[in-house]
């Protein structure tokens, strides 16, 4: 049967019907998603009761008097889970649980309503929004000031910090920056004119990188290693290298400074 792509109005598993369970003979019709506040779906798994009040809704009370083991019910919250095809949600209900004020601040400032995104599954498009908010969004500030974040993030990597992103690089950014750079050189030159020993001026302030921009550094990188490659071949060979070579004509023009004559082989 073809995939009629027209037909789906909203991600997940559009042709689910409702998910039964049968428990002590009884059967219990379950609660769809989309009737369900994504700060519900959030907080599932964190509290039984929680979780039987939000699934069974008024036939919680009649469930209750059956008592289940925890590792059934979370299997019951996964089958559900599994049957309305909320797998592909799951970072997305991740950040809505720890940042989910911030995000939907974010999105209403961008005229974009979160409930009515999550009550037609648009779980995708929500990510993706998301993903895209600017460095000084709430939602990224948050992010930033999260300390219990930060401590499960590993160590960053040695080295400068990573260059702007380019979406953040405006003209009043790009003057502001070159501003700085010349600030710390004209600081130096200031500094040298009184100081024993001159000073270096400061390193320029990261620029965003483009991808013409990192082809260049990997096509340098790429020609650097096939030069080393020749010269240490060369080397093991005991053929002159070019530093042999320019070794040895800085020898001869000294010899030649100094009146002497080059050696003859």
């Amino acid at each position: 049967m073809p995939l009629d792509l027209d037909a789906i109005e909203r991600e997940g598993d559009p042709d689910a019907g409702p998910f039964t369970v049968t428990v002590a003979g009884a059967r219990y019709t379950l609660a769809d998603p989309v009737g369900l506040p994504w700060r519900a779906i959030a907080h599932l798994g964190s509290d039984i009761e929680h979780d039987v009040h939000t699934l069974f809704g008024d036939q919680a009370e009649q469930f209750r008097r059956h008592p289940m083991p925890v590792w059934k019910l979370n299997r019951l919250v996964d089958a559900w889970k599994e049957h309305y095809a909320l797998g592909g949600s799951v970072r997305l209900v991740a950040l809505l649980e720890r940042y989910g004020q911030a995000i939907e601040a974010d999105l209403a400032d961008r005229q974009v309503d979160l409930a009515q995104l999550w009550s037609e599954r648009r779980w995708r498009r929500l990510l993706n929004l998301v993903d895209q908010l600017p460095t000084d969004s709430r939602t990224l500030v948050a992010m930033a000031e999260d300390e219990e974040l930060t401590a499960a993030l590993p160590e960053p990597e040695p080295g400068p910090p990573p260059p702007p992103p380019l979406r953040t690089w405006t003209p009043e950014v790009e003057k502001l920056t070159l501003i700085a750079d010349r600030l710390g050189e004209l600081i130096t030159a200031v500094h040298n004119t009184v100081a024993k020993r001159p000073g270096r001026s400061p390193r320029p302030l990261p620029r965003p990188e483009t991808a013409r921009d990192r082809i260049k550094r990997q096509r340098r990188r790429a020609k650097y290693e096939r030069l080393k490659a020749q010269l240490a071949a060369a080397a093991a060979e005991g053929r002159p290298t070019m530093a042999d070579v320019q070794a040895s004509t800085e020898h001869t023009a000294g010899r030649l400074k100094t009146g002497g004559s080059p050696a003859c082989s």
